[in-house]
């Protein structure tokens, strides 16, 4: 099972990525993460305490205002998605209540949300996992990336092999 973050600009290069793999891509939306700007805690805080949010269309309207802009081809983007992709039947869903959207504020660079890997572990379980290009440990998780103070597994490269092909007899 692979859970692979992605951005709305990358989308074919995340199903080829994830193919290169040998995975299958079972949906391009297993989780979207709706990127809320640094400050939105503290506005939305300050917002409801002073009384600008009078009903549900105002904070609605306060929570669009908060989300993060960034680049985009038509729309400016304000979320990340997590594909999820299987090598055979993949594994059983453990909970069917795990919802996909998740709001949640930018943490430091390329950090994602903590709240999507405690969704994987209810969706799948206690099964063995890894995040790759991580920035720091997780508990029920090796990890791996050069942002992290010490990786828990070391990484192999692969090899090349060169592939003679022949003209059919």
């Amino acid at each position: 099972m692979l859970a692979m973050w992605y951005t709305g600009t990358h989308n074919q290069e995340a199903i080829e990525l994830a193919e290169a793999w040998g995975f299958t891509v079972r949906t391009m939306k297993g989780f979207t993460w709706v990127k809320l700007n640094q400050l939105a805690e503290l506005r939305i805080t300050k917002a409801l305490a002073e009384g600008n949010v009078t009903n549900f269309y105002d904070f609605l309207d306060q929570l669009n205002a908060e989300t993060r802009m960034n680049g985009g081809n038509h729309t400016r983007a304000n979320t990340e998605d997590v594909l999820i992709a299987t090598r055979g039947a993949g594994l059983e869903r453990k909970h069917a209540g795990i919802k996909q959207v998740v709001y949640s504020p930018l943490g430091a660079h390329s950090e994602k949300p903590w709240e999507v890997r405690h969704r994987l572990e209810l969706l799948y379980g206690d099964v063995p996992r890894i995040e790759l290009f991580s920035r720091s440990a997780a508990p029920g998780w090796s990890h791996w990336g050069n942002q992290c103070a010490t990786a828990s597994v070391e990484l192999i490269p692969g090899c090349a092999i060169d592939v003679v092909k022949t003209e059919a007899a």
